[in-house]
Formats: C-alpha cells, structure tokens, sequence
C-alpha cells in the first residue's frame, strides 16, 4: 500500500512531466469535453402532469379534526339558528347524478352529434325574499362536442372553465334583437376561452358551448342563480304551508 509521501511524488512527478511535455490542444478538448459529459447531471423526470397523490392524514395537523361528513353545524338565516346542512359536496357523489346532455338543435355541415353530460352538486331553496336560491354543478363535453343554445330565463349563470385544451373552448352568447332572443349563427358573439377562465350569461339571453378540441375533454363548473321573484313565491308557499299546520 503506497504512503502518502509516494503519493505526493508521484503527482509532483505528473505535473513536471505536463509543464515540460504539455499535451496536444485536441487531448484537452476531448478530455473537457468527456469530463462535462460525465458529470453532468441526470434529467430529473417531469412528474407535473402526472396524479398528485393524496396526503396523508399523518401529514396534517395533529390539533384538527377533518370530517368525512358532507354536513357541518352553520347559521340557517332562514330558521334563525344553527343547524345541521349540507355544505359539502364531493366529487364522488356528482358523478352519480351525470345525465347526457339533449341534442336539440340541426348540427352544421362538418359538425358531429356529439353531446356532453351535466351533474348536479347543490340545489339550494331560497332562505328569504332577500337571499335567492341557487343550483351547482359540472358540464363535461368531450373532444367535439357541442351543448346546444338553451336560455336561462331569469337566472343568472356563471361558469368556470376548469380542464381544456388552451383556447379550444368556445361560448356563443346570442345576439338580442327587441327583446326577442333567439340564437343566430351568424350574429352570435363567440369567444375561445382556456383553464382558469369564467364566463357569465345574464337573465334573458340564450348561450351555446363546443368543445373544438380533438383530443381533451373540457370541464366546466356552473353556478346558476334564481330569481328574487322565484324566493318570493317560495317563502309565499312555505308560509301557506305553515298555516296549513297550524
């Protein structure tokens, strides 16, 4: 086994052998160029389109409680107190209520008779004249599908653009013309939207959503909300009922 000292020699000896004898230009390129390859490092895999996968409860703070329950103790403006309610809703129970959209419209030439589906995830009564009732949900159109023009009546809706393709997404609002709505092809308004992106139909008017996207399905999170006129009708009946009661 060589001692230190040998070691120190033997790279003294190395050195003077460099200074007097120095290597060609090509040994040092090729010798740099062998050197950066080597270490350089591995490409790390891309794990951000993959399946996050879920944390674990160990993980959380230990001084919390998390529910499992899809019911919390919260005021109820319209009772007056405290009470149970629904006031959650997973993903899991929306996918039991998804129903395949209608097709009621002629599709144009190049157009396929492709539809989406709907779930439902809150319907929410009127609490009072003041606080209007309201329905949640999701809209999945797959790759070419079209939702045909439907108006809203007196609700309003909003919509999020949670999964498509960037700007393959398209919403068409109907041109109004005297108070006569009707979706024109021609003279709808159209706009391409992209994840993250909202979207609001005003009372009255008529819309109508395709997915031009070939490949990736598009998923929209709605909100649609009533009318005062409908909270007072309904809080008008809840009355009638309690007097019934009585």
């Amino acid at each position: 086994m060589a001692s230190c000292f040998d070691l120190v020699a033997h790279a003294a000896v190395n050195l003077f052998l460099l200074s007097v004898n120095p290597p060609p230009l090509l040994f040092l390129l090729v010798s740099c160029s062998t050197f950066l390859r080597r270490s350089k490092k591995r490409p790390r895999k891309d794990i951000s389109m993959s399946q996050p996968v879920p944390i674990q409860v160990s993980d959380l703070p230990e001084q919390y409680e998390f529910k499992d329950s899809d019911k919390g103790r919260v005021w109820n403006e319209k009772e007056a107190k405290a009470s149970k309610m629904k006031i959650i809703c997973r993903s899991k129970a929306m996918k039991k209520t998804e129903r395949e959209l209608p097709i009621t419209a002629d599709r144009d030439p190049g157009e396929e008779d492709l539809v989406g589906v709907a779930a439902q995830g809150f319907l929410m009564n009127p609490m009072s004249s003041a606080i209007p009732g309201w329905i949640s949900g999701y809209v999945t159109l797959p790759p070419r599908a079209i939702k045909d023009a439907e108006g809203v009546g007196y609700c309003s809706q909003v919509f999020f653009v949670a999964e498509c393709q960037p700007g393959s997404f398209e919403v068409a609002i109907a041109m109004p013309q005297d108070q006569q709505i009707v979706f024109e092809p021609e003279s709808a308004q159209r706009y391409l939207l992209s994840p993250g992106d909202q979207f609001f139909v005003a009372p009255g008017n008529v819309y109508r959503l395709q997915n031009h996207s070939k490949k990736v399905d598009c998923k929209l999170f709605w909100t649609i909300i009533k009318p005062l006129e409908a909270a007072d009708k309904s809080s008008d009946e809840g009355e009638e009922e309690a007097d019934e009661e009585d």
